[in-house]
């Protein structure tokens, strides 16, 4: 008798649910969007070089350096693709929030951040969207031309590595 009331207080006591505990229901919230009607990118991983430039060329605020071309390519674009617009998005520059920070690493250039450019040469302010491009759709070639430029944000430069790197959405219409 005595092992039975012991094996049985052993029980109770080993149960997993004497010792669980109820925190209560929880959410989560999964979203996405199906796109039909979107175009192929040819190149989603680019390289641009702006060069070696020297620091003496900035003499003064709101100096850019010569712009250096850049190319999005799409086809194959489904038939109600009528436009497109490009989001960069990245680390805005402290001193002018349009344009991008230079990474922050041991040795880099301060005094600058990178513009990047529409077709027409107009800035395009970092996290923002560009204007439409017209699109040729039923398997056409796209080519979203831009521009990106270094750009002083005062009238001191200090010369080292100016890199930095943005990622980019396209928004069909």
């Amino acid at each position: 008798m005595k092992l039975f009331i012991f094996l049985a207080a052993l029980g109770i006591t080993l149960s997993p649910s004497l010792w669980a505990y109820e925190a209560g229901p929880g959410t989560i919230n999964i979203t996405g969007k199906i796109h039909s009607d979107t175009c192929v990118l040819d190149n989603n991983n680019l390289q641009v070089d702006l060069g070696n430039i020297n620091s003496h060329e900035f003499s003064q605020k709101d100096k850019q350096s010569f712009p250096i071309h850049f190319a999005l390519n799409l086809t194959n674009c489904e038939n109600a693709v009528s436009g497109v617009s490009v989001q960069f998005d990245g680390t805005p520059a402290k001193g002018n929030p349009a344009l991008v920070a230079i990474d922050n690493v041991t040795g880099a250039a301060t005094g600058l951040g990178i513009n990047i450019m529409d077709d027409q040469k107009n800035t395009i302010a970092i996290n923002s969207e560009s204007h439409q491009y017209p699109i040729i759709s039923g398997g056409g070639s796209n080519t979203l031309n831009f521009y990106a430029s270094y750009m002083t944000l005062g009238d001191v430069i200090t010369a080292g590595t100016a890199s930095a790197s943005v990622t980019f959405t396209l928004t069909y219409q």
